[in-house]
């Protein structure tokens, strides 16, 4: 009889033991995915602002984060979850840390439009829809540094793209075609890359 109960209480144990493993295989299996899913939808939305406003050091991130992807890619087909999950991670945070310094590039260049495109519209400022457009443009700037302050630095792209497409949107009032010198803004406006 005891030795029944042992039995019992040693396949009760080995059951357990096998169904904690199965589970934690199976979330670490989830969690890799996800991050997965998250990191290629995150270097699509690099690739546009890094080949529309990066420079060679953000190229370079770039192109380490498709490879930290791909490796990650691998350690999922090889079922070797906690190091696809490692490797995702390591992109996120190149992410995160290629995005603080295109922040700072796309409030520079939202600065410069705001400067060269009130020069070219100074003669308009009677319009009031001019006038509203520069105001917006200016907020959308100033939330745009209060995310960089924040360190929310992809909502800094967000609200220097705004920024940029009121300013832009001026030349239609004054039916004007938008010079070449802002064509790649428009573009990157658009979640495109200028060709």
């Amino acid at each position: 009889m005891k030795l029944e109960k042992n039995f019992i209480l040693l396949t009760v144990i080995f059951i357990n033991f096998f169904l904690i493993l199965t589970y934690a295989s199976t979330s670490d299996r989830t969690d890799a995915l996800d991050l997965k899913d998250k990191s290629e939808k995150g270097v699509k939305q690099l690739e546009i602002v890094v080949k529309n406003f990066g420079d060679k050091s953000d190229v370079s991130a770039y192109e380490k984060g498709l490879s930290l992807i791909k490796a990650g890619n691998v350690n999922i087909l090889q079922s070797n979850f906690l190091d696809a999950s490692a490797k995702f991670n390591e992109y996120l945070k190149l992410e995160y840390d290629t995005y603080k310094s295109l922040a700072t590039k796309y409030i520079q260049r939202t600065e410069t439009l705001i400067n060269e495109i009130s020069n070219d519209m100074v003669d308009n400022i009677s319009n009031d829809a001019i006038l509203k457009n520069f105001t917006t443009a200016k907020s959308h700037l100033e939330n745009a540094k209060l995310s960089f302050n924040t360190k929310h630095y992809q909502d800094v792209v967000m609200s220097a793209r705004i920024a940029k497409k009121y300013l832009l949107s001026n030349y239609d009032l004054v039916g004007k075609k938008i010079p070449d010198q802002y064509e790649k803004d428009f573009t990157d406006n658009q979640d495109k890359i200028y060709q």
